[in-house]
């Protein structure tokens, strides 16, 4: 449960955490993307590639399907491409649950703290089986049968700290379109964009479980700053409020009305501030040690769970072998 929510956070900052061709109920769209939203894109990424560094305050306020309501709290530092802090506090809200999650991420290792009802724990990864886990998410996130929808312990690394990724994904799974009237956020003028979700097109009504389509997101609007274009806030819609109103007969009949399902928010982002390098440390306790993050049960099991994936993607990919021609007597 505490990696689900902090997921909410890392979908901002890394393309790995986005499976870019699936909607977010599940199915495959190649739909080509909305010119004028591939130019909102190609900036984003030009101004990603040219950052030195990045600092930022994130919040998420959400939902899972169950009805259970979290909201999550961060600080995000990024230095080139070789340095990433990450440290995030999540709130369960009924269940008066909390959880906190610290990342600190450098070229000669991984150091995570986590914490949370169960337990309290300090993990570290060596280079070695950093550069592995590099290259197995890479290739499993780049391929669109195996694109991983929930990130693995190396995402969130700040390679698109500004959200291109993000909206790359959004456009394949949302008509997206540049509204022309602009709002507020924050006090801050912002360009919108929204759509509905693509697979409303041609979607049969026995194809809708009456019971759950209305969690399902069917709308996403994205806030960027007029003055750059970088995305602030993103929310995205379902339609799981009921209201009740009168029918022909003054019946009461239930309707279902927009509500919010996820909301990204960001504040106090710095582009190239000064950061030292020397800064990016994770510090145990006195008489606490990091335990190799491979002796975690848990860390364990995921990381050997992308293993196994690239794998067998790897297999996948091999040519097939010639068949064996038999000789003839």
């Amino acid at each position: 449960m505490i990696h689900t929510a902090v997921t909410a956070l890392l979908i901002l900052t890394s393309p790995g955490s986005w499976s870019p061709e699936r909607s977010p109920h599940g199915e495959t769209y190649k739909t080509p993307q909305n010119p004028s939203i591939t130019k909102v894109i190609e900036n984003l990424r030009s101004r990603e590639k040219a950052l030195k560094s990045v600092t930022m305050e994130m919040s998420t306020i959400g939902s899972y399907p169950s009805g259970l309501t979290f909201r999550t709290d961060g600080t995000l530092r990024v230095l080139g491409t070789t340095h990433f802090h990450i440290d995030v506090t999540t709130r369960f809200v009924a269940a008066d649950v909390s959880s906190r999650l610290e990342k600190v991420i450098r070229p000669d290792g991984v150091w995570t703290f986590q914490e949370g009802p169960m337990e309290k724990k300090f993990t570290h990864m060596e280079k070695e089986l950093m550069e592995r886990l590099k290259l197995a998410e890479r290739a499993l996130a780049a391929d669109k049968d195996t694109a991983m929808r929930n990130p693995g312990p190396m995402a969130g690394k700040g390679d698109t700290p500004l959200g291109s990724a993000m909206l790359a994904a959004l456009d394949l799974q949302f008509e997206l379109e540049i509204q022309k009237e602009s709002r507020k956020f924050a006090g801050v003028e912002c360009k919108v964009i929204s759509g509905q979700w693509r697979g409303f097109k041609g979607l049969a009504k026995s194809q809708i479980d009456d019971k759950d389509f209305p969690r399902a997101v069917q709308r996403v609007e994205v806030f960027l700053r007029a003055t750059d274009g970088i995305p602030i806030r993103m929310v995205q819609y379902n339609k799981s409020k009921v209201r009740y109103v009168k029918d022909d007969k003054g019946e009461d009949v239930p309707q279902h009305v927009e509500a919010v399902a996820f909301e990204l928010n960001i504040k106090n982002l710095k582009l190239d501030p000064k950061i030292e390098a020397a800064s990016f440390q994770l510090k145990a306790p006195e008489g606490t040690k990091f335990i190799p993050v491979m002796d975690h049960r848990s860390s364990r099991a995921q990381i050997n769970r992308i293993f196994e994936e690239y794998e067998d993607l790897k297999e996948s990919k091999k040519p097939a072998s010639p068949p064996v021609k038999k000789s003839g007597k």
